[in-house]
């Protein structure tokens, strides 16, 4: 069985407060903020496979929890800001994967995953292609 590596960072954007952002990300495994001017970025530095990470440890209960990652970003968004997430990776190449995420200052969420490529294919050609995986 093969393992899933991936490749994640955000865009850069405009936070309500730089150092409640930066602990914010702090606590989140294995990411790492960064700093431009008044705007700020962060990335999924290489544990855990390298993607976004979808859960937490909870240091009081030493359980992991569930992590709703662009909800807890939303909240520290400048007004009228929008923060995207990119990750892209594969297990060997069973797969290869590709995300998308954008999130406003509201908590809104766009998604947008390569896998849409099959069903535009069949809109655009009429036929559906195969899945390239294996």
């Amino acid at each position: 069985m093969a393992n899933y590596y991936a490749s994640a960072r955000s865009n850069y954007f405009k936070v309500k407060n730089q150092d409640a952002f930066v602990q914010w990300v702090d606590s989140l495994s294995d990411c790492e903020a960064w700093t431009e001017g008044d705007r700020v970025g962060f990335c999924s530095n290489g544990g855990n496979c390298a993607g976004w990470p979808s859960m937490r440890l909870n240091e009081a209960t030493d359980e992991y929890e569930d992590l709703d990652i662009l909800q807890e970003l939303s909240q520290h968004l400048a007004v009228g800001e929008v923060a995207v997430l990119m990750e892209s990776g594969a297990e060997k190449l069973r797969y290869i994967t590709g995300i998308a995420n954008a999130v406003n200052h509201k908590g809104e969420v766009v998604h947008v995953s390569i896998d849409e490529i099959y069903q535009r294919a069949f809109e655009q050609f009429g036929v559906m292609p195969t899945h390239a995986q294996y």
